[in-house]
């Protein structure tokens, strides 16, 4: 691959096994200007000692301290395949305080012949997807899904959350004095009135209730509060 196309990452995933705690096989198959895929998915038969959110938060802060190790750019490229919204938002919400980009899975149906696509007997087989077998958006799962999270911090040592219940978006990083932060809002999911944002070390400089807010920073520690109106 490297030879065909130095330039653009290559993500390798290991045996999905390594959500459940066991050990990474990549090894040095991992380097600086790659990326490590991986899955959190709970629970799992060899393991059920132990509580989903231990599971499910080992899987997230392995896979980022194993990629950090290796020089490489963490992803979490699979989870839920459920309708169960604890799930959903527990891991969403580990993601987030882990700083991790993520894809659900999945989108629609397409009768994935790797599940059974249920999470219940007597199921419909579009449990795992955020569009139903009728075309339908399940509005419950999007609202969960649908995150403020920021796209460009203009600064390092970034912590961020979001509550999918209340609306309301936190973010705290240390600043470029001057560098601007883009944050996406899903302004029809969760802000269809408006919002309104605090800013302790910046100001906003987009337009009012713009689905980019972006804040200028004014001293090197800065605060970002949005909440719906």
């Amino acid at each position: 691959m490297r030879a065909a196309d130095p330039r653009h990452p290559v993500f390798y995933e290991d045996f999905l096994t390594t959500a459940f705690g066991y050990p990474y096989t990549l090894g040095d198959a991992l380097r600086r200007g790659q990326g490590l895929s991986y899955h959190v998915y709970c629970p799992h038969p060899l393991r059920s000692e132990r509580s989903c959110d231990d599971l499910e938060r080992e899987a997230v802060e392995r896979s980022v301290a194993i990629a950090r190790d290796r020089g490489a750019a963490p992803l979490l490229t699979e989870f839920g395949a459920t309708d169960d919204l604890a799930v959903v938002g527990r891991i969403a919400a580990l993601a987030d305080a882990a700083g991790q980009s993520w894809h659900y899975w999945q989108y629609k149906t397409y009768f994935d012949p790797t599940t059974s696509a249920r999470t219940s007997p007597g199921a419909s087989a579009d449990a795992e997807s955020i569009v139903d077998e009728n075309g339908a958006v399940k509005a419950g799962k999007l609202r969960v899904l649908a995150r403020a999270f920021p796209e460009r911090i203009a600064g390092r040592r970034a912590r961020w959350s979001f509550d999918p219940a209340t609306s309301a978006f936190d973010l705290r990083y240390r600043a470029r004095r001057g560098g601007r932060t883009v944050i996406s809002l899903p302004v029809a999911v969760h802000y269809p009135r408006g919002y309104r944002v605090r800013a302790h070390g910046a100001r906003a400089v987009s337009r009012r209730n713009a689905k980019r807010l972006v804040v200028r920073a004014t001293t090197s520690r800065v605060r970002v509060r949005v909440s719906a109106r």
